[in-house]
């Protein structure tokens, strides 16, 4: 393989047929909301590629082979962070870069540009780093069959079926969750982002029995406009959410979920594993997430195929 120096380069495709094929792309790209607003994270990707391809003096699609995806590959292994220049590229990145560059040769079969795809794509072997447990759906199911209260089933309803971070339902007040309009407001989530969180039937259904008790947690000297009230009428704190989820999990007097250490963010990181194994595409989950960057998200679908969008919401189906 020849050495190139891309690294901390902006990727400019020089090849006119190269150029008309990330135009391309980028248009199916828009019209599946897979392109990030602010940094084009796809295209990017695909145009790095590309100009690898060409400083090989590759400028033909169809002439890439096995051996030109696995030089690539070596040079992402050994590319610096665009971001943080002192390190690598790390392994989920290099996972989303590989994820991408699949479904450009997708597009480019589905829409005639090839015959066949010319290259096989490198397993990424992703470096498993205090792995959260992700629970079953069957898991999920049993801990909420086994809430005894709706303030209970309220905590996994927006950690789980809203994907929520504690940290966010800590500062959720009760403007913020609007059931006739079906959507919940994350303000000031982390990287100081907003989001709209769609909700389900289930879930509302969920939140409106504990807004209909809300009022019997308050503390009238409190008086806060937190939606989450605590055993002393103020917000619920994370430390609260885990204890009510760990008692949760011991009701449920299964073994493996006892041993596994659930957390309130195992919650989240199960709500992405699910939506992921039931079709959902990256940028939807990074949307959902709240992701500033989809290289997070990329952690989620290392041994998983990207697929088509999901049409429903697989948070509903715990019922």
């Amino acid at each position: 393989m020849k050495k190139h120096r891309l690294r901390g380069q902006k990727f400019f495709v020089r090849n006119r047929s190269y150029v008309r094929l990330v135009a391309g792309f980028q248009l199916m790209a828009m019209a599946r909301g897979f392109v990030r607003a602010d940094k084009n994270w796809y295209i990017a990707c695909i145009r790095e590629f590309l100009v690898f391809m060409e400083s090989n003096g590759i400028n033909d699609i169809k002439k890439v082979k096995t051996k030109d995806i696995s030089d690539y590959f070596l040079y992402l292994k050994s590319r610096q962070n665009m971001r943080y220049p002192s390190i690598k590229l790390s392994s989920s990145t290099q996972a989303g870069h590989m994820v991408i560059l699949k479904l450009f040769f997708k597009h480019l079969l589905e829409n005639g540009e090839l015959d066949s795809v010319p290259a096989y794509f490198p397993r990424i072997k992703i470096v498993k780093v205090n792995f959260r447990y992700v629970l079953k759906l069957s898991e999920v199911k049993k801990v909420f069959s086994v809430c005894t209260s709706d303030r209970e089933t309220a905590v996994l309803a927006l950690t789980y079926g809203c994907g929520l971070r504690s940290s966010e339902v800590y500062n959720l007040d009760i403007d913020d969750v609007k059931l006739k309009d079906r959507i919940l407001v994350v303000r000031n989530g982390k990287f100081q982002t907003n989001r709209v969180v769609p909700l389900s039937n289930k879930v509302i259904s969920q939140l409106k029995r504990y807004l209909d008790k809300r009022d019997s947690y308050l503390n009238k000297v409190l008086n806060t406009n937190a939606f989450l009230i605590n055993t002393i009428g103020a917000r619920m704190e994370g430390l609260s959410m885990n204890i009510i989820l760990k008692k949760l999990v011991k009701r449920t007097k299964d073994e493996n979920l006892m041993r596994a250490k659930v957390t309130i963010h195992c919650l989240r990181h199960s709500i992405a594993t699910h939506l992921l194994d039931k079709g959902a595409d990256m940028e939807f989950v990074r949307r959902f997430l709240g992701h500033a960057w989809i290289d997070t998200t990329t952690i989620y679908v290392s041994k998983r195929k990207l697929r088509s969008q999901i049409t429903k919401t697989l948070y509903e189906s715990h019922k």
